[in-house]
């Protein structure tokens, strides 16, 4: 004797995946949006900074570092002043005696697109962030 299954487990996993299908486009177009928030906003920064940098990349790393980190209290971000060269010159999570620890920045997309396109973004995780 054959015993049948209730309809009702079907649609329950059905029910189920259609909710975390749902889901999971709902959090991937919040995702979407923040990106774009936080990128409106890292250009608008940047912007705004970018007049002042020049004069930096001529001062000390000390002097540097003083101005960006108050970019960075005033932004709300982290600060690199990265030279043409790739290496840093001021960092806001970084004190002046511990920057020649630092890697070369130069090899990085956003660093490149920079040099070659004057602006350039990129997303990755690093040991810092």
């Amino acid at each position: 004797m054959r015993t049948r299954r209730s309809p009702g487990v079907l649609v329950g996993v059905a029910t189920a995946l259609v909710v975390l299908a749902g889901t999971a486009l709902t959090l991937t177009a919040r995702a979407s949006r923040a990106r774009a928030a936080t990128l409106a906003r890292l250009v608008t920064v940047v912007e705004a900074l970018a007049p002042r940098a020049e004069p930096l990349l001529h001062a000390s790393s000390e002097v540097a570092d003083a101005e960006i980190r108050t970019w960075a209290a005033a932004s709300g971000l982290r600060v690199t002043l990265i030279r043409p060269t790739g290496e840093v010159h001021a960092d806001s999570w970084t004190l002046p005696a511990y920057l020649g620890r630092l890697e070369n920045h130069l090899g990085r997309p956003e660093v490149q697109a920079a040099l070659c396109q004057g602006a350039g973004v990129a997303s990755r995780r690093s040991i810092t962030t």
